[in-house]
């Protein structure tokens, strides 16, 4: 069942960022993501990056402010089948130092499609799950508000704290 709903989203979404309102959905996105009093008391921001084509909500303002704010920020690296984070240094090229403190801490987190609770449907690898279930950070998810819906559930989903839309 959810392979089926992931093939179906992946369209829908394809859909929405080959339409010109995505720049607009996204900087509507990190604007309210931007006010979160737990983003703004965050000294670390672990992130995605969107892939080019792939109809994610784009990170690259999310992450050229917060080295503004003189965050650290941090990306997902798949070592020996577990998720760690690297921090990335600000031209976006070099990764450094592997995160393995998450205080005063907020992460983006990916997802295909979200549901009023905050559970995701995501790749299908579980990296994120398997994350958030061992690590106590500020979890926030991005979603465009077409891609809000019914999900299901697994007792092993893990919600995020807060869904951000346009």
């Amino acid at each position: 069942m959810k392979q089926a709903l992931r093939k179906e989203l992946l369209v829908k979404r394809r859909v929405i960022a080959g339409k010109p309102a995505k720049g607009s959905k996204d900087a509507a996105i990190f604007a309210k993501v931007f006010t979160l009093p737990e983003f703004a008391c965050s000294d670390t921001v672990l992130t995605y990056v969107a892939l080019p084509k792939s109809g994610e909500v784009d990170t690259l303002a999310l992450i050229r402010r917060s080295f503004e704010l003189g965050k650290r920020v941090a990306v997902p690296v798949i070592v020996d089948e577990k998720m760690r984070f690297f921090e990335i240094d600000e031209a976006m090229e070099d990764i450094g130092d592997e995160i393995t403190r998450f205080e005063n801490t907020v992460c983006i987190t990916p997802g295909l499609a979200f549901n009023h609770d905050g559970y995701r449907l995501g790749y299908g690898g579980g990296y994120y799950d398997r994350f958030l279930a061992a690590n106590r950070v500020f979890a926030i998810g991005l979603c465009y508000g077409e891609l809000l819906t019914a999900l299901p559930r697994e007792p092993h989903d893990m919600r995020v704290d807060i869904v951000i839309t346009d």
